[in-house]
């Protein structure tokens, strides 16, 4: 029998709308330091963690925009997925009442709002996925209209930026998604980067891979170009291997503080970040 976790799933929701990851929040007062005393990119950031800090006191959202909620359930053996659906459904209902979502559930077709952010089967989304063990997880993504709007997808090799099918050719989009992103999404930016795949696996993956923290490394033994030495994907390290300062090209200034580029996974699917990610468990 499947107890009722709406409390617990409500909880989880207030805490992805309301704070950060503590080591999202680490890399933005690091980022801080960073800029010029008195520049717009400290004033910006100083902002922002000033906004977080507001949010957290006063349990409000970080941003305005709290995205469509996008659940990742893994369940034991024996649990209904049709009852948890319904918890967290009757959960989001709570928290849009509650004002830690915006009602942001509309019909395409007819312009409606739901104003209970409840709209068919894909708002919110629900992933299950059966593991094995006695212990539940669930993890929240609210994701932001204005990032997932930026969000882009290629198909190497990708002839308008003589992008080849190798890891410069990778370096080469995930930099031009950046680019064709500025002004439409919020500085700072976290990027998560799958590769390989199809469309819609890319895509999957590319969100999943913001769940793991900012100080993670995705470490593979053997390049493509077959020298055997580990790679690390990072901004920095895409980011000096594609820019010379003063060098004026195509490829974009980095934002107001810093891009943190959130691991390549492994064509190529690019999702900048959602306002809250979260994560409940429970062993039951």
């Amino acid at each position: 029998m499947t107890p009722d976790l709406t409390a617990h799933f409500l909880e989880l929701i207030r805490l992805a709308a309301t704070d950060l990851p503590p080591d999202v929040e680490e890399a933005l007062r690091r980022a801080v330091e960073q800029e010029e005393p008195g520049s717009a990119a400290r004033g910006a950031l100083e902002t922002i963690l000033k906004n977080v800090e507001l949010s957290r006191r006063n349990q409000t959202p970080i941003c305005q925009d709290t995205g469509t909620p996008i659940f990742y359930v893994s369940y034991p053996e024996g649990w209904s997925t049709r009852q948890l659906r319904r918890q967290i459904e009757q959960a989001v209902v709570q928290a849009t009442q509650k004002s830690y979502l915006r009602p942001n559930s509309v019909d395409a077709l007819s312009g409606k709002n739901s104003g209970n952010n409840l709209g068919g089967d894909y708002f919110p989304t629900v992933h299950f996925e059966e593991v094995e063990g006695d212990t539940l997880t669930v993890d929240l993504m609210l994701k932001g209209g204005g990032c997932e709007n930026v969000g882009a997808q290629y198909s190497l090799p990708y002839n308008a930026l003589k992008a080849g099918r190798d890891l410069a050719g990778v370096r080469k989009v995930v930099l031009d998604a950046v680019h064709q992103a500025q002004g439409q999404g919020c500085a700072p930016g976290i990027l998560g980067v799958a590769i390989g795949g199809d469309r819609g696996s890319a895509y999957y993956a590319s969100k999943e891979v913001l769940f793991r923290r900012l100080d993670d490394e995705n470490e593979i033994g053997e390049t493509p170009d077959r020298r055997s030495q580990p790679v690390r994907y990072r901004t920095d390290g895409l980011w000096r291997q594609n820019h010379r300062p003063g060098h004026q090209d195509h490829r974009p200034q980095p934002p107001a503080g810093q891009l943190f580029c959130h691991r390549i996974l492994y064509v190529l699917g690019i999702s900048p970040p959602s306002p809250g990610l979260a994560k409940w468990r429970s062993d039951l």
